[in-house]
């Protein structure tokens, strides 16, 4: 590697600055590395150089005057060195800011969305559940919900769904109704549960958002990664890879959706790779008035940072730009159950040839209030995405 050279100016002095310029694009490492190799080079040729001379025969003033040279020579040296030493250290003192700010704005959004616990439950994988009061969700961050009086119940419910999971067969002539509870829960249960006026909310880590590429996407999808159903065509393989099986009505007015759906953990190999089975209900078209609410079941390394099987819900109400996020990362969603948590993973899953679990999504209108709930199973109705104009307009 050739040493650096650097420009003179008058009276043999160089600029800092120049010298500073020249190594802006080397890396703490390389430039340490840079200053040993200048001095050493420096050190073995002026040593060549004074071989050389003596052993051609020179006298004793020209030795003198080399090692005059030699001596000043040794100060440029030096002097680069320091310089080179000193650009270094700005390097670092530089990043080091950065990474600071970039911590400070971690902790800052971790406050925002970690709200006062009245309890904290430690999950046996490895999740911590904390049990806020109702009135402290992060939905209440939102300037349009900061004064809305919460709707603790819908005041309408679909008829027939509650208890449609009964099988009925006849047994002597009569007609008989068995329990079919194959329905999954959640691990954290088995170590405790929220307390009344409160609601169970998974704990964001730091990891957590810095395996996101910005503080900003946190929490969100990335819009190219929408499939596209309402299409003879579809696209089932999109440019990022992603595979999408997907059954859909359209044509009409609809209110509401229900699923069953077999829990599975499929395997994840890739950190930007998922797995997911849910109810997807539109409104509008793909350009930016489109609404969508999403829930079901999803494997996300990059979202979770494991390969657990968990509940997720997300919206927009702008084709996926820049309104919405999964679960309760921003306002949106407002939870009343004090039972399930979003983003937490679920329990027990489905095991190939062994005993089988799913989980049932019902998503429907209120006609009077014009929220949009969701009910998890048959008994858990979790809350609802509110019907104002930055969420999903009526």
């Amino acid at each position: 590697m050739t040493p650096p050279r650097h420009r003179e100016e008058q009276g043999g002095k160089m600029r800092e600055d120049d010298v500073c310029k020249r190594q802006g694009g080397l890396s703490g490492g390389r430039t340490r590395r840079l200053i040993m190799v200048t001095r050493s080079r420096l050190k073995r040729m002026t040593s060549k150089n004074l071989k050389d001379k003596l052993e051609g025969g020179e006298t004793g003033k020209e030795i003198q005057k080399r090692k005059l040279y030699m001596a000043a020579q040794g100060s440029v040296s030096h002097r680069a060195g320091l310089l080179l030493t000193l650009c270094f250290l700005s390097f670092v003192s530089g990043d080091g800011a950065t990474v600071r700010r970039g911590q400070l704005e971690v902790r800052r959004h971790l406050s925002k969305i970690n709200k006062p616990a009245v309890k904290s439950i430690k999950s046996p994988d490895g999740d911590i559940i904390d049990c806020v009061q109702v009135s402290h969700q992060p939905a209440f961050d939102h300037p349009l919900i900061r004064n809305h009086t919460i709707q603790m119940t819908p005041s309408f419910h679909p008829d027939g769904l509650y208890n449609d999971n009964k099988l009925r067969s006849k047994h002597s002539g009569k007609t008989q109704v068995k329990e079919f509870d194959r329905s999954a829960s959640q691990v954290w249960h088995l170590s405790g549960r929220c307390p009344e006026n409160t609601i169970p909310i998974r704990r964001t880590r730091s990891e957590d958002i810095l395996r996101a590429s910005s503080l900003s996407s946190f929490g969100k999808k990335k819009h190219k990664t929408i499939p596209f159903p309402f299409s003879s065509n579809p696209d089932f393989i999109n440019e990022n890879g992603h595979q999408h099986g997907i059954a859909y009505v359209e044509g009409d007015s609809y209110y509401g959706a229900k699923a069953t759906m077999n829990v599975w953990n499929p395997l994840i190999q890739q950190s930007n790779e998922f797995s997911l089975s849910q109810v997807w209900i539109l409104g509008g078209s793909f350009g930016e008035d489109l609404n969508s609410i999403e829930a079901g079941w999803q494997v996300s390394q990059d979202l979770y940072g494991d390969n657990k099987t968990r509940l997720f819900t997300y919206w927009t109400s702008d084709a996926y730009q820049a309104t919405g996020c999964y679960n309760l990362l921003c306002s949106g969603f407002i939870q009343v159950n004090n039972e399930i948590a979003m983003g937490a993973s679920i329990y027990p899953i489905s095991d190939y040839g062994g005993s089988q679990y799913d989980i049932t999504i019902l998503v429907w209108k209120d006609p009077k209030q014009g929220n949009w709930w969701m009910q998890f199973g048959e008994n858990h109705v979790l809350g609802y995405w509110p019907a104002f104009p930055l969420l999903l307009p009526n």
